[in-house]
């Protein structure tokens, strides 16, 4: 890990910058052969039309988090002149770095698809977590990595210009984990998505022991000895009631996940039922990743972030 911070400090020397946010210690152009691609995107751009990309600055970026180095993704629009008129958009991705640690890395499809958002008019910006690969620290998944969550939102603001500039906050699995509990901590986040959101920890592990043991025993600290307050405190169905109740949160959901069952996420969205802001929808056929219908549920989150962030 000092190797990282020493290696990129000498990278940071012979390089120039630019940039408004004093958070972030480096700043480069995505190189995109470095990422490997995957299937878990598969139909989102069936026809290979990454033109978008054209109108999209997109940075590897690292910033300093707890005072670790750790690495991000920024993606802004760059046909707009006044980029402080630009809505933000956190994105949490998913993956660990026990059974799933490819997918843990970032991927080309999943960065095309930060671009495409901040290709309609966001600011996008993503963390890849303490632990993770070119980054300091240890994953505690959904431990003391959700504070390089919330260090993002200082930087969209420097990055923006815009000290009020309203942000949407959108997760994918582990990544969903992470929104909804970053909403209980602060008041900035306006609007949030979850794809395929693991509500209840406990069913999960009696579901899968591989992943307790290869990723909550092997990521969280104490596991053993705290295994019912760790479970809790990172699943939904447990703290529900501390949601905000202004903030619109928009769940999509595979019914045949088996990663992250649907009936944990229906249970504990029965209790949220009288909101009006809360939104689910569902695909029957579909698991933990859509495939194919993933390109119908980016337009959905799409259309949620247009509404509560720029029309509304």
């Amino acid at each position: 890990m000092i190797l990282i911070r020493i290696t990129l400090l000498l990278v940071l020397s012979l390089l120039t910058f630019s940039g408004h946010s004093q958070n972030i210690q480096l700043r480069k152009p995505i190189d995109w052969s470095m990422y490997s691609t995957d299937s878990n995107f598969a139909g989102v751009f069936a026809n290979k039309d990454f033109s978008f990309l054209q109108e999209v600055s997109c940075e590897e970026i690292y910033y300093i988090s707890d005072s670790l180095l750790i690495k991000g993704f920024l993606f802004v629009p760059s046909n707009t002149p006044i980029p402080n008129s630009l809505p933000g958009i956190i994105f949490n991705k998913g993956g660990n770095n026990g059974i799933n640690k490819l997918e843990h890395q970032a991927s080309f499809m999943s960065l095309v698809y930060n671009a495409w958002l901040a290709s309609h008019g966001y600011i996008v910006i993503r963390s890849e977590y303490r632990g993770c690969p070119d980054c300091e620290g240890i994953d505690e998944f959904g431990g003391n990595d959700l504070t390089d969550v919330l260090n993002l939102i200082p930087i969209l603001k420097e990055e923006s210009g815009n000290k009020n500039i309203p942000i949407g906050m959108y997760g994918i699995s582990r990544g969903s984990m992470m929104t909804l509990m970053s909403l209980t901590r602060t008041s900035e986040i306006d609007c949030a998505v979850c794809l395929a959101t693991p509500a209840d920890f406990f069913s999960i592990a009696n579901l899968l022991p591989d992943f307790e043991k290869q990723v909550l025993e092997a990521q969280i600290p104490d596991y053993k000895s705290t295994r019912s307050y760790a479970l809790k405190s990172r699943s939904l169905s447990f703290w529900y009631q501390d949601l905000p109740k202004t903030t619109p949160i928009l769940f999509i959901h595979g019914e045949q996940d088996k990663r992250a069952p649907f009936s944990t996420l229906k249970n504990t969205l029965k209790n949220l039922s009288d909101r009006d802001n809360v939104k689910l929808i569902t695909y029957p056929q579909k698991g933990h990743f859509l495939r194919e219908k993933s390109k119908e549920a980016m337009q959905e989150c799409l259309a949620w972030f247009n509404y509560y962030l720029i029309e509304e």
